[in-house]
């Protein structure tokens, strides 16, 4: 018996989930309302016998592992640890357990936190304490931030990590060490360090600030294994309870901005750290909430990223508001002045649209014709991208009344502005010329960005299939590809591209320029990362749908008490749940 096996037997799957959703026995099986998505009428079933779970309703299901990995919003591995710990199992280093390939970059990560946290408290390094102290951080919170700081020497960290036992490609790899003419320093020196943890609370980088107004101020690891700026939540494994218990999330800017804040008692609060929010992102604060507080400008007229996140919350059902920082100071400055303000202000916070009228009239003159047109186009704008139509028809009606027009007027306005295609709709033939292409779908832009770093062509038949793409088009173009790589030693586009008919031809052209107009200006590292998405997402999806299916089949069968077939289709969910946990 491996140690997974024996912590699942060790830990009763009925009593450790019934601590989070109340559970009653409904034959051999127990019932309650599902944790992960709102609910009236019971649909999630936990199984005593398989020791899995599985809601009929949202499709989420697997083992005491995943359920942790669910609820807590963490990794496997720390999953693994938690439950290891409850069940008082020991976990040995190597063999017994799956050993997931980046645990050496976490233990590096890890080792190399601890030697800045000792470095900063040294006697030498008294001056820089103070410096943390007289910017009104207090010795407790710098302690639970774990800040340290990265010493003058440039190649200290590496090696003291050397004479641990750690190779230079260790080092390089987890995002601590870089080279530099042929040899390998630290990342980071001569500045203070911030550990950057992912949701379980594993170091899996660092934001390294100066002491001076030298530039650049903060330099980050980059993208490592471990470590994607665009699914880390600074804080957010601080944050985790505080934002179930109060059911909204804050978000801020700054990672100073996030520990003044949790310093001042406003504990459910994590930062961006200067990036717009991601699918990732919002993936990660729906385990544990739907309500979303942001503290930073919001402007859905401007083309920016804030706009993009606010769409991508409401396609996700995030309600939203936004804090109004007084005296236009950001969050760490208002804490240091008056920790009460900052509370207050994120009492007072403003629904999302409320606060985009609010700041528009405040901006436009609009007893002048010119600044009325251009306030009344920014908010129909805004109402377009609205969801809900009760809401948008609200929103236009106070609009008119505001702008003093007939809502007629601005209904006809509303028809003329440009509408908003969603990810998911369906394709349609975009092989006329001069038509106008619509918004990518999911299959449509992950195919795309195949095209777009064809390099990568094994890692995406890796992980795809051609039947994983559910648009008869698409696929049959999927299936090409694959048999023009067997024939091929790599993906040659161009080439390719010339063995389809004009019709295909043409789709295609067409879905690349769309893709290469939006990545104009990537780096290779942001298009690497774009395609690893792209495909999970899409991989997560087929998966979604065969455990929506075998919900349904299971869902039957728990209806007409059939036990033999639950049997067959628990089995079958603990294969779709493995498949799901090697992605």
């Amino acid at each position: 018996m491996n140690e997974l096996e024996e912590i699942k037997n060790k830990v009763d799957i009925v009593e450790y989930i019934g601590k989070y959703v109340p559970l009653k026995q409904s034959g051999r099986n127990f019932k309650g309302c599902c944790p992960f998505h709102n609910e009236k009428t019971a649909s999630f079933m936990v199984s005593p016998e398989k020791q899995i779970f599985h809601c009929f309703g949202c499709g989420k299901g697997g083992d005491i592992f995943t359920f942790t990995e669910e609820i807590e919003g963490v990794d496997f591995v720390t999953a693994l640890r938690e439950m290891a710990e409850k069940a008082g199992v020991k976990l040995p280093d190597r063999g017994g357990v799956r050993k997931e390939p980046t645990d050496r970059l976490f233990e590096i990560n890890e080792q190399v936190c601890d030697l800045y946290e000792k470095e900063l408290w040294k006697d030498a390094n008294k001056k820089i304490v103070k410096y943390l102290l007289d910017r009104g951080m207090e010795e407790k919170t710098i302690k639970t931030f774990r800040l340290g700081f990265a010493p003058q020497n440039g190649d200290l960290i590496v090696k003291e990590l050397g004479v641990i036992g750690y190779l230079d490609e260790d080092l390089l790899k987890s995002g601590i060490a870089k080279e530099r003419n042929s040899k390998i320093l630290d990342q980071f020196f001569n500045r203070i360090t911030f550990p950057i943890m992912n949701a379980g609370g594993r170091v899996v980088g660092f934001t390294a600030r100066v002491l001076d107004d030298s530039l650049p101020k903060y330099v980050n690891t980059p993208e490592t294994p471990i470590y994607h700026k665009s699914s880390v939540l600074f804080g957010f494994d601080k944050a985790k309870e505080q934002i179930r218990k109060q059911n909204h999330v804050i978000i801020v800017e700054g990672q100073m901005d996030a520990i003044f804040s949790y310093q001042a008692g406003v504990k459910n609060v994590v930062a961006s750290s200067g990036t717009a929010l991601t699918e990732a992102h919002l993936d990660l604060i729906k385990r544990f909430t739907k309500n979303i507080k942001m503290a930073f400008d919001v402007d859905m007229a401007g083309q920016n990223a804030t706009r993009r996140a606010i769409e991508l919350a409401w396609e996700r059902e995030f309600n939203i508001k936004v804090i109004s920082v007084p005296e236009g100071k950001d969050p760490a400055d208002l804490v240091k002045s008056d920790p009460k303000k900052w509370v207050e202000a994120c009492r007072k916070a403003k629904y999302v649209v409320d606060y985009i009228f609010d700041s528009t009239f405040e901006k436009y003159n609009t007893t002048n014709i010119l600044d009325k047109k251009q306030a009344t186009k920014e908010l129909l704008v805004m109402i377009k991208k609205l969801p809900d139509p009760v809401e948008r028809d609200h929103y236009l009606n106070l609009l008119a009344t505001r702008v003093g027009v007939s809502a007629a007027a601005l209904e006809a306005a509303l028809a003329k502005v440009k509408s908003v295609v969603p990810k998911e709709s369906k394709p349609t033939d975009q092989s006329a010329v001069g038509s106008q292409a619509p918004a990518q779908t999911r299959e449509e832009y992950t195919l795309s960005m195949l095209l777009l770093t064809p390099k990568y062509y094994e890692f995406f038949f890796n992980k795809l299939e051609p039947v994983d793409f559910t648009d008869e088009r698409l696929r049959g173009l999927v299936e090409g590809i694959l048999k023009y790589t067997e024939k091929n030693e790599d993906l040659q586009v161009q080439p390719w591209i010339k063995t389809l008919d004009t019709k295909d031809s043409n789709y295609v052209s067409q879905l690349q320029m769309m893709t290469e107009n939006e990545f104009a200006d990537a780096s290779e590292e942001t298009l690497n990362e774009e395609l690893f998405y792209a495909v999970s997402r899409l991989k997560r999806e087929c998966i979604e749908r065969e455990k929506k299916v075998l919900g349904d089949k299971m869902a039957a069968a728990d209806r007409s008490a059939d036990s033999k077939l639950m049997r067959e289709l628990m089995s079958e969910l603990q294969q779709i749940i493995e498949k799901e946990r090697n992605l």
